[in-house]
């Protein structure tokens, strides 16, 4: 449970065989310069907000003028969000790697509305391992809301999806073995 707001100055990591629930109790872990919650070979990570006001951010602008950081970042493992927002300058959840598991039940999702081709959720794993993302709730919005690539299966069930100036739900198809299978929630602009 955290006790206080947090600035973090290296990347808190989740590694293999450790499981961590997080509960941010209303205050907010500050990940400045693009520091970032990391879940790692096969670690497990939960975040909720008992209180429902906490924050997990992450972020900076560069010298170009564009926005880097992700606020969590997948390198294999599973994570599942129960509740917080996650904020980032770029993405607000990355997954970067294959075998990876992330489950979200609820909270707010933010990535910069102005930063190109940022996303709430972004999913682009290197290897060909199957990625598998289950939505059941939440609230999703950057210049995109979900972007899919490279053999992933997403399944929504619930949930409000927004890109404000891309579309809300964005994925390859055959073409980069992505399935989507949506039985419920709200996707404006999904393509």
């Amino acid at each position: 449970v955290l006790l206080d707001n947090v600035v973090i100055t290296s990347t808190l990591k989740v590694t293999a065989g450790k499981t961590v629930t997080l509960d941010l109790n209303g205050k907010t872990i500050d990940g400045r310069e693009n520091l970032n919650i990391a879940i790692m070979s096969y670690g497990n990570f939960t975040l909720k907000d008992s209180v429902g006001t906490g924050y997990v951010k992450a972020g900076k602008t560069v010298a170009s003028g564009m926005n880097s950081g992700n606020t969590i970042n997948i390198c294999s493992g599973t994570f599942t969000l129960e509740g917080g927002n996650i904020y980032s300058l770029n993405n607000a959840i990355l997954v970067d790697e294959d075998v990876t598991t992330v489950i979200l039940n609820g909270g707010t999702i933010t990535a910069e509305k102005a930063t190109p081709s940022s996303a709430a959720l972004c999913v682009q794993p290197y290897n060909n391992g199957r990625t598998e993302i289950t939505v059941n709730g939440g609230t999703f919005e950057g210049y995109f809301g979900i972007l899919i690539s490279k053999n992933t299966k997403l399944t929504i069930n619930g949930g409000n999806i927004t890109g404000v100036y891309g579309t809300g739900l964005q994925g390859n198809g055959s073409y980069d073995s992505t399935e989507i299978n949506i039985s419920g929630g709200t996707i404006p602009g999904a393509e």
